[in-house]
């Protein structure tokens, strides 16, 4: 369904945006550089920032954000896999395994799944009129 793509898309994009403004998936903020001098070249860069992580130097972490949508389960995950990005998943995982990284907050993901639900209804109305293959 064009919807369900259109909500992968714009979440993959939401984690990005929030990334480069330093937050990670539930919007906390990400840790601050270590090194003051790597992380005022960071800021320099990008002030959205605010001098805390926003896993942005080659650009392959972003790039490498998918979403996927099975059974109304929303599964953020990496598809690139080097020394950095595994080194990233080791220091961001959570106490349940996941990279911390990778997620929007609940209230972005509200906003963005009631934007595809005129389009949900639709498709609903016309699987009931016509039958699953014309949907």
């Amino acid at each position: 369904m064009a919807e369900k793509r259109n909500l992968r898309e714009n979440l993959a994009q939401l984690n990005r945006e929030n990334l480069l403004k330093g937050l990670d998936g539930e919007g906390r903020e990400m840790p601050h550089y270590a090194n003051t001098e790597y992380g005022a070249d960071k800021y320099a860069r990008n002030p959205s920032n605010r001098g805390r992580w926003d896993l942005y130097n080659t650009g392959q972490f972003h790039r490498g954000i998918t979403v996927t949508i099975v059974k109304n389960k929303i599964k953020f995950k990496q598809r690139f896999k080097n020394k950095k990005i595994e080194w990233l998943d080791r220091r961001l995982e959570d106490r349940f395994g996941n990279n911390r990284a990778l997620g929007v907050p609940k209230e972005q993901y509200n906003t963005e799944f009631i934007k595809i639900l005129p389009q949900i209804k639709v498709d609903i109305l016309i699987y009931l009129r016509n039958g699953k293959n014309n949907v």
